[in-house]
């Protein structure tokens, strides 16, 4: 994940190639410290965009807080602006986890007055695959570093009505873009955010090789962000495979230092038989002749019933006949 924490800026161009405006984005890892005091690694993402399009002075701001290493989203504020004359329209979304649950909360305000604002609670258990537009970004350069995206990749993820939808992934194959003076090969990757009622949001995103974004395209959008020259890109050293020996027969009977060891431990094995085989005679050997004659003497008193016999017993065995 680190070769895809870095900072890029693109120019925001129109249909005809005239300059509108800039295109931003940034991911750098973090820490944040929850409710019960514990600390956790987490991604911190910003992403925003300034211009002038039809005459319409806008802008929008995404900023996201995604926890490693699944990418759960803890904050996620998206914010838009359009300055009309007489009356500035601002959309904002913010997105915070609370506890086990996930609050959303819309608000439209026009000029300085709050015109809408709408909340919704969801249990973050039922949100298992969602993916916000601030992990979004994050999501999209883990792709195109792979130069792949797997067939029917889809997340969950929230429209503009802040309600759960899906929103699906699809490689659209290589191109060739010019990039300055440089002719580059780019990956196509389109995301889609599909809500259960009315028109798809679709994007389309061009990356290099290293996950630097080269162009971005929204469907039905006047403006298109473009890389205007090459990045230095991020080249990052990859792994060697560890090297694997083949087991190969061992003849030791052919190998002169092999059999000359087995002869050596051989003589040294059979000296050691011989000394333990004696030490053990000569062990029994002397405790036998520690054995008392009448080995049984000690143990009759303590067994009485076991029929061991005293010596004047064993002398008249039958002492009350005479």
């Amino acid at each position: 994940m680190d070769p895809c924490l870095f900072a890029e800026s693109l120019v925001m161009v129109s249909e005809s190639g005239q300059p509108l405006g800039h295109f931003s984005i940034s991911v750098q890892p973090a820490c944040y410290e929850e409710q019960g005091g514990q600390e956790e690694d987490c991604y911190l993402v910003h992403a925003a965009s300034q211009g002038t399009i039809n005459e319409v002075p806008c802008g929008s701001s995404i900023t996201g807080r995604s926890c490693t290493p699944a990418l759960h989203t803890s904050l996620c504020c998206i914010c838009s602006r359009l300055q009309f004359r007489a009356h500035p329209l601002d959309r904002k979304t913010h997105v915070v986890k609370r506890g086990g649950r996930l609050v959303v909360t819309k608000i439209i305000e026009e000029g300085e007055h709050e015109v809408q604002t709408q909340s919704v609670s969801y249990n973050c258990a039922s949100l298992h695959g969602l993916i916000s537009e601030a992990a979004n970004l994050l999501v999209l350069r883990v792709l195109a570093r792979r130069r792949a995206v797997p067939q029917n990749t889809t997340f969950l993820a929230f429209d503009t009505e802040a309600r759960v939808c899906t929103s699906t992934y699809t490689a659209m194959g290589f191109q060739k873009q010019l990039v300055g003076m440089t002719e580059v090969e780019v990956f196509v990757i389109e995301r889609a955010v599909c809500p259960d009622e009315g028109i798809p949001m679709t994007w389309q995103f061009y990356f290099l090789s290293d996950g630097h974004l080269a162009r971005r395209v929204q469907v039905g959008s006047p403006a298109t962000m473009l890389l205007q020259q090459l990045p230095v890109l991020i080249d990052v050293d990859e792994v060697e495979p560890r090297p694997v020996f083949k087991k190969k027969p061992l003849d030791w009977e052919e190998d002169v230092q092999l059999y000359s060891q087995f002869l050596d431990r051989k003589v040294s094995w059979g000296l050691l038989y011989c000394l333990c085989h004696v030490c053990f005679h000569m062990e029994l050997y002397f405790s036998l002749l520690q054995v008392p004659s009448q080995w049984s003497y000690p143990a009759g008193p303590r067994f009485p019933r076991a029929g061991f016999l005293q010596p004047q017993e064993r002398m008249n065995p039958h002492p009350h006949i005479h």
